[in-house]
Protein backbone atom coordinates (compact mmCIF):
# COMPACT_ATOMS: atom_id res chain seq x y z
CA UNK A 1 0.00 0.00 0.00
CA UNK A 2 1.34 2.93 -0.88
CA UNK A 3 2.33 5.76 1.79
CA UNK A 4 2.13 9.62 1.97
CA UNK A 5 4.77 12.24 2.89
CA UNK A 6 4.40 15.98 3.05
CA UNK A 7 7.79 17.76 1.96
CA UNK A 8 8.00 20.63 4.20
CA UNK A 9 8.56 23.33 1.78
CA UNK A 10 5.34 23.09 1.19
CA UNK A 11 4.66 24.19 4.79
CA UNK A 12 7.80 26.56 4.57
CA UNK A 13 5.71 29.57 6.45
CA UNK A 14 6.00 27.40 9.67
CA UNK A 15 8.84 25.37 8.98
CA UNK A 16 10.79 29.04 8.34
CA UNK A 17 9.21 30.12 11.67
CA UNK A 18 9.56 26.45 13.85
CA UNK A 19 10.61 23.31 11.60
CA UNK A 20 9.29 21.01 14.51
CA UNK A 21 6.47 23.17 14.76
CA UNK A 22 5.44 22.33 10.71
CA UNK A 23 6.58 18.51 12.07
CA UNK A 24 3.79 18.57 14.65
CA UNK A 25 1.46 20.14 12.23
CA UNK A 26 1.74 17.14 9.67
CA UNK A 27 1.97 14.24 12.17
CA UNK A 28 -0.87 15.83 13.37
CA UNK A 29 -2.98 15.58 9.48
CA UNK A 30 -1.98 12.08 9.43
CA UNK A 31 0.71 11.91 6.85
CA UNK A 32 3.06 8.91 6.92
CA UNK A 33 6.19 11.11 5.99
CA UNK A 34 8.29 14.05 5.28
CA UNK A 35 10.49 15.21 3.01
CA UNK A 36 12.83 18.32 4.15
CA UNK A 37 13.74 21.62 2.61
CA UNK A 38 16.60 22.51 5.51
CA UNK A 39 16.81 22.29 8.91
CA UNK A 40 17.27 25.92 10.57
CA UNK A 41 20.26 25.08 12.75
CA UNK A 42 18.04 22.42 14.82
CA UNK A 43 20.14 19.39 15.79
CA UNK A 44 19.63 16.27 13.81
CA UNK A 45 18.84 14.57 17.34
CA UNK A 46 15.96 17.10 18.37
CA UNK A 47 14.35 16.84 14.86
CA UNK A 48 14.69 13.00 14.74
CA UNK A 49 12.96 12.87 18.30
CA UNK A 50 10.07 14.60 17.44
CA UNK A 51 9.57 12.65 14.58
CA UNK A 52 9.30 9.68 16.30
CA UNK A 53 6.43 11.58 18.40
CA UNK A 54 4.51 11.20 15.46
CA UNK A 55 5.77 8.46 13.86
CA UNK A 56 6.84 9.86 10.77
CA UNK A 57 9.54 8.95 8.83
CA UNK A 58 11.81 10.89 7.31
CA UNK A 59 12.28 9.68 4.09
CA UNK A 60 14.14 12.31 2.01
CA UNK A 61 15.86 15.47 1.82
CA UNK A 62 16.03 18.28 -0.33
CA UNK A 63 19.55 19.59 -0.39
CA UNK A 64 20.87 22.26 -2.41
CA UNK A 65 23.41 22.27 -4.91
CA UNK A 66 25.91 24.20 -3.49
CA UNK A 67 25.72 22.28 -0.35
CA UNK A 68 25.92 19.28 -1.96
CA UNK A 69 29.01 20.70 -4.02
CA UNK A 70 30.89 22.36 -1.26
CA UNK A 71 29.70 20.77 2.18
CA UNK A 72 28.66 17.12 1.77
CA UNK A 73 30.33 15.56 4.24
CA UNK A 74 28.89 17.77 6.93
CA UNK A 75 25.43 17.45 4.76
CA UNK A 76 25.56 13.45 5.00
CA UNK A 77 27.12 13.29 8.62
CA UNK A 78 23.64 15.27 9.89
CA UNK A 79 21.64 12.98 7.53
CA UNK A 80 23.05 9.87 8.77
CA UNK A 81 21.98 10.83 12.57
CA UNK A 82 19.05 12.01 11.35
CA UNK A 83 18.06 8.70 9.28
CA UNK A 84 17.31 10.00 6.45
CA UNK A 85 17.75 7.71 2.75
CA UNK A 86 17.16 9.57 0.09
CA UNK A 87 19.54 12.93 -0.55
CA UNK A 88 17.81 14.93 -3.00
CA UNK A 89 19.39 18.16 -5.38
CA UNK A 90 16.21 19.90 -5.85
CA UNK A 91 17.56 21.92 -8.97
CA UNK A 92 21.26 22.20 -10.66
CA UNK A 93 22.65 25.79 -10.15
CA UNK A 94 23.85 25.76 -14.44
CA UNK A 95 22.48 24.23 -17.61
CA UNK A 96 24.43 26.43 -19.58
CA UNK A 97 27.02 23.53 -19.77
CA UNK A 98 24.70 20.00 -19.39
CA UNK A 99 27.46 17.99 -19.64
CA UNK A 100 29.30 19.40 -17.17
CA UNK A 101 26.17 20.11 -15.05
CA UNK A 102 25.70 16.61 -14.81
CA UNK A 103 29.35 15.01 -14.80
CA UNK A 104 29.31 17.39 -11.26
CA UNK A 105 25.92 15.55 -10.44
CA UNK A 106 27.37 12.42 -11.06
CA UNK A 107 30.45 12.86 -9.06
CA UNK A 108 28.21 13.93 -5.81
CA UNK A 109 25.85 10.60 -6.52
CA UNK A 110 29.16 8.32 -6.47
CA UNK A 111 30.29 9.80 -2.98
CA UNK A 112 26.61 10.11 -1.54
CA UNK A 113 25.94 6.50 -2.77
CA UNK A 114 29.56 5.23 -1.22
CA UNK A 115 28.22 6.99 2.22
CA UNK A 116 25.22 4.58 2.08
CA UNK A 117 22.31 6.85 1.42
CA UNK A 118 20.56 7.09 -2.13
CA UNK A 119 21.07 10.42 -4.59
CA UNK A 120 18.08 11.86 -6.50
CA UNK A 121 17.92 14.84 -8.92
CA UNK A 122 14.45 16.62 -8.67
CA UNK A 123 13.46 18.84 -12.05
CA UNK A 124 11.35 21.87 -12.81
CA UNK A 125 9.98 22.49 -16.19
CA UNK A 126 13.93 23.63 -17.49
CA UNK A 127 14.95 20.32 -17.12
CA UNK A 128 12.12 19.17 -20.00
CA UNK A 129 13.07 22.37 -22.58
CA UNK A 130 15.43 20.96 -25.25
CA UNK A 131 18.52 22.90 -25.44
CA UNK A 132 20.06 22.42 -28.84
CA UNK A 133 18.07 19.49 -29.26
CA UNK A 134 19.15 17.73 -25.86
CA UNK A 135 16.48 17.98 -23.30
CA UNK A 136 18.72 18.28 -19.68
CA UNK A 137 16.77 15.46 -18.44
CA UNK A 138 17.53 12.81 -20.93
CA UNK A 139 21.24 13.37 -20.53
CA UNK A 140 21.12 13.17 -16.67
CA UNK A 141 18.86 9.61 -17.40
CA UNK A 142 21.84 8.25 -19.97
CA UNK A 143 24.11 9.11 -16.99
CA UNK A 144 21.86 6.79 -14.91
CA UNK A 145 21.21 9.42 -12.52
CA UNK A 146 17.45 8.70 -10.54
CA UNK A 147 14.74 10.83 -10.26
CA UNK A 148 12.83 12.11 -7.96
CA UNK A 149 10.08 13.44 -10.66
CA UNK A 150 7.97 16.59 -10.41
CA UNK A 151 4.57 15.71 -12.02
CA UNK A 152 3.56 19.43 -12.31
CA UNK A 153 6.70 20.99 -13.75
CA UNK A 154 7.16 18.57 -16.18
CA UNK A 155 3.44 19.25 -17.03
CA UNK A 156 3.67 22.53 -17.44
CA UNK A 157 6.99 22.32 -19.77
CA UNK A 158 4.06 20.55 -22.24
CA UNK A 159 5.30 16.55 -21.32
CA UNK A 160 3.13 13.76 -21.43
CA UNK A 161 3.43 12.91 -18.08
CA UNK A 162 1.82 9.54 -17.83
CA UNK A 163 3.61 8.53 -21.02
CA UNK A 164 6.84 9.94 -20.00
CA UNK A 165 6.63 7.75 -16.49
CA UNK A 166 5.83 4.51 -18.64
CA UNK A 167 8.47 4.95 -21.35
CA UNK A 168 11.66 5.78 -18.48
CA UNK A 169 9.92 4.65 -15.64
CA UNK A 170 13.35 3.26 -14.63
CA UNK A 171 14.73 5.86 -14.42
CA UNK A 172 12.25 7.19 -11.63
CA UNK A 173 12.15 6.66 -7.69
CA UNK A 174 9.93 8.74 -6.30
CA UNK A 175 7.26 11.30 -8.01
CA UNK A 176 6.26 14.82 -6.34
CA UNK A 177 2.63 14.93 -6.50
CA UNK A 178 1.83 18.46 -7.44
CA UNK A 179 -0.81 20.36 -9.29
CA UNK A 180 -1.32 23.73 -10.67
CA UNK A 181 -2.44 25.85 -13.54
CA UNK A 182 -0.67 27.24 -16.10
CA UNK A 183 0.69 30.87 -15.35
CA UNK A 184 2.20 32.57 -18.35
CA UNK A 185 3.27 35.84 -16.59
CA UNK A 186 5.07 33.73 -13.57
CA UNK A 187 9.28 32.51 -13.88
CA UNK A 188 8.43 29.26 -14.54
CA UNK A 189 5.01 29.08 -16.58
CA UNK A 190 2.85 27.91 -14.01
CA UNK A 191 0.93 28.17 -10.10
CA UNK A 192 0.85 25.67 -8.00
CA UNK A 193 -1.88 24.85 -5.71
CA UNK A 194 -3.47 22.23 -3.48
CA UNK A 195 -4.35 18.73 -5.05
CA UNK A 196 -7.46 18.96 -6.49
CA UNK A 197 -7.53 22.44 -7.59
CA UNK A 198 -5.61 22.83 -10.53
CA UNK A 199 -5.76 21.00 -13.89
CA UNK A 200 -2.85 18.04 -13.67
CA UNK A 201 -4.70 14.56 -14.46
CA UNK A 202 -3.21 12.74 -10.96
CA UNK A 203 -5.68 10.15 -10.65
CA UNK A 204 -4.18 9.01 -14.37
CA UNK A 205 -0.40 9.77 -13.63
CA UNK A 206 -0.60 7.83 -9.73
CA UNK A 207 -2.17 5.22 -11.57
CA UNK A 208 0.35 5.26 -14.22
CA UNK A 209 3.41 4.85 -11.46
CA UNK A 210 1.45 2.54 -9.56
CA UNK A 211 1.48 0.17 -12.53
CA UNK A 212 5.02 -0.19 -12.76
CA UNK A 213 5.95 -0.02 -9.57
CA UNK A 214 6.91 3.89 -8.24
CA UNK A 215 4.30 3.60 -5.63
CA UNK A 216 5.89 2.70 -2.09
CA UNK A 217 5.81 6.65 -1.34
CA UNK A 218 3.89 9.52 -3.07
CA UNK A 219 5.61 12.97 -1.57
CA UNK A 220 3.34 16.11 -1.78
CA UNK A 221 4.98 19.30 -2.87
CA UNK A 222 3.20 23.11 -3.35
CA UNK A 223 5.12 25.49 -4.01
CA UNK A 224 2.51 28.20 -2.75
CA UNK A 225 2.57 28.18 0.88
CA UNK A 226 -0.38 30.50 1.30
CA UNK A 227 -2.84 28.97 3.69
CA UNK A 228 -0.04 26.09 3.76
CA UNK A 229 -1.68 23.46 6.69
CA UNK A 230 -5.22 24.33 5.00
CA UNK A 231 -3.51 23.22 1.55
CA UNK A 232 -1.57 20.56 3.04
CA UNK A 233 -5.03 19.28 4.47
CA UNK A 234 -7.44 19.39 1.20
CA UNK A 235 -4.63 17.54 -0.51
CA UNK A 236 -3.55 14.49 2.15
CA UNK A 237 -7.60 14.10 1.89
CA UNK A 238 -7.62 14.40 -2.05
CA UNK A 239 -4.95 11.82 -2.11
CA UNK A 240 -6.85 9.21 0.03
CA UNK A 241 -9.96 9.61 -2.16
CA UNK A 242 -7.73 9.01 -5.18
CA UNK A 243 -8.26 4.97 -6.48
CA UNK A 244 -4.40 4.93 -5.73
CA UNK A 245 -4.16 2.51 -2.77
Amino acid sequence: MSKFAVQLWSMRDIAEKDLLRAIDVAGEMGWDGVEFAGFFDIPAQKVKEHLQKWNLTPISSHVKFPLLWEHLDEVLAYHKELGVQYIICPNAADWSDMQKTVEMLDEIRKKVEDAGFAFLYHNHNHEFVPVEGVRPVDLIAEKGLLMELDVFWAWVAGTDVVKYICDRGETIRFLHVKDGNLKKDTPRGGKACALGRGLVPLEKILQAARRIGIDDWFIYENDDSENSAEQARASLELLHSLDIR
